[in-house]
């Protein structure tokens, strides 16, 4: 697993870590070269919010302004996976944008603006919570029955 960590600093003495990509990669398909992983095709994509805990194996320091956001390249890192990574259903031919974000209120400023970056872009699914237009559930609820069905879910929508 290769991440893409970096800092960003919001004010004086305001920082905040972030993670822009995560690279799931079978051992045997890993290059030599990590970065070329950033130029393959995926097999999925999965849009999270959650601050998650991948963190990266080796230093970084990456640390941006808030201005200079827009114009980061991403490098890739050897990267601590967490639970969830795990939980990733088998690929297909097409790739997928999963929406999997959460259900939380806290995230409507960014899930305005993920979906104003996603409208007319073909092949986004999720598993939408009753009721709602774009509050998509958490690959990792907190019961082991609940992520199961999760996958199960997923995976079932993904074969459609």
């Amino acid at each position: 697993m290769f991440g893409h960590f970096y800092s960003i600093d919001l004010a004086p003495g305001e920082q905040i870590d972030c993670r822009s990509v995560l690279e799931i990669v079978a051992t045997q398909d890993k290059p030599a070269d990590t970065n070329l992983l950033l130029e393959r095709a995926a097999d999925a994509i999965f849009i999270m919010m959650n601050p998650g805990s991948p963190i990266p194996l080796e230093e970084v320091n990456n640390r941006f302004s808030d201005k200079q956001v827009g114009n980061i390249d991403a490098s890739l890192v050897k990267t601590r996976p967490d639970t969830t990574q795990y939980l990733t259903p088998e690929p297909k031919t097409f790739v997928p944008i999963v929406c999997a974000w959460g259900v939380s209120p806290a995230l409507d400023p960014l899930i305005e603006r993920c979906l104003a970056k996603l409208t007319g872009i073909p092949g986004r699914m999720g598993l939408l919570k009753p009721e709602t237009e774009d509050r998509y559930f958490h690959p990792l609820p907190t019961l082991q029955k609940a992520k199961i069905q999760w996958v199960d879910n997923m995976v079932r929508l993904i074969n459609l």
